[in-house]
């Protein structure tokens, strides 16, 4: 029984001291399975809400370190596929063509060539601002979602320094304010 209760201990000592990627990737994963889907989003139906939503699939590298969200590209290096990216869920969904009094801005998926960091921009200005840092645009991937229609969440931004790396997510609880090398940027744009 003393053995039980050290062994117990000790595994909660372990894993008290900090969240590895792979906790929080798994974490992550759990909350996205019981969150409700697009389509049942969809199935809701709302005169607000246009149907037209696209998902923006997310994935991940563990041999870079870098997240990369997309709808028609693949992640750089995925084929053959050198970087060993990983799907992991479809990350948020937009609207694929403006509607007026329910669409934001948008979304352009840009990448730096050299550190492959996925950058999601909504703003000409961010846009300039990454082109001249070296990021080219990949993809539009939709419109954002107005804060105020149905079923809008928000996307948190966080941004990792020692590995030049983005990440956007609508579960804050995955990453909070930060911790383990992220800052939390802000909220980047709403979306489904």
């Amino acid at each position: 029984m003393k053995k039980l209760l050290l062994a117990s201990l000790f595994v909660l000592t372990l894993t008290s001291c900090g969240r590895d990627e792979a906790e929080i990737q798994t974490e992550n994963q759990a909350v996205v399975s019981s969150s409700p889907s697009l389509n049942s989003i969809l199935a809701k139906g709302s005169e607000k809400m246009s149907m037209t939503l696209v998902q923006v699939d997310r994935w991940y590298s563990y041999k870079v370190h870098k997240h990369f969200f997309g709808i028609n590209t693949r992640p750089p290096g995925q084929s053959p596929n050198e970087l060993d990216w990983k799907y992991e869920q479809v990350g948020f969904g937009l609207e694929s063509a403006w509607v007026p009094g329910n669409s934001g801005s948008s979304v352009i998926s840009m990448i730096h060539p050299k550190n492959l960091d996925n950058l999601l921009v909504t703003t000409a200005i961010e846009r300039q601002s990454a082109e001249s840092q070296g990021y080219i645009v990949i993809e539009n991937l939709g419109y954002s979602i107005n804060k105020d229609a149905m079923n809008a969440s928000p996307v948190y931004r966080y941004f990792r320094p020692s590995k030049s790396g983005h990440l956007y997510t609508k579960n804050f609880a995955e990453l909070g304010n930060g911790g383990n090398g992220w800052v939390y940027e802000g909220i980047a744009f709403y979306a489904y």
